[in-house]
């Protein structure tokens, strides 16, 4: 998928994993399987995604907590985005086509229901 900038409004891919609460975004593929504990940085149990292990050598490029994040598809859902909206930032992101849209929207909703409970 590609994700939008938040200063620089430009789309960049990059490779995410979603686990514990948490989507995280690295550079590519490469970078994420060289994460030593391939494990999530951000902890769904903090408050906010600023705590990064420090100790990580290829740590995410970025994340987002999914406790009380909202799925909303844009209107013009031609170019297959979502935005991922939770209370400190919104994450806009871009499918290649309308089955990985989707497939990505059950996913996230599953997760942010789990981290809800």
């Amino acid at each position: 998928m590609t994700k939008r900038g938040q200063l620089v409004r430009s789309w960049k891919k990059r490779y995410f994993h979603l686990s514990f609460g948490c989507l995280e975004y690295f550079e590519d593929f490469a970078a994420y399987e060289t994460n030593s504990k391939n494990v999530a940085m951000y902890d769904s149990k903090r408050s906010s995604g600023a705590d990064l292990d420090e100790n990580a050598p290829f740590r995410p490029k970025g994340g987002i907590l999914l406790v009380g994040a909202e799925i909303s598809e844009n209107a013009n859902n031609d170019d297959f985005q979502m935005d991922v909206v939770c209370s400190d930032r919104t994450l806009t992101v871009r499918a290649p086509d309308s089955e990985s849209l989707q497939q990505w929207h059950t996913q996230l909703q599953l997760h942010i229901d789990l981290a809800n409970e």
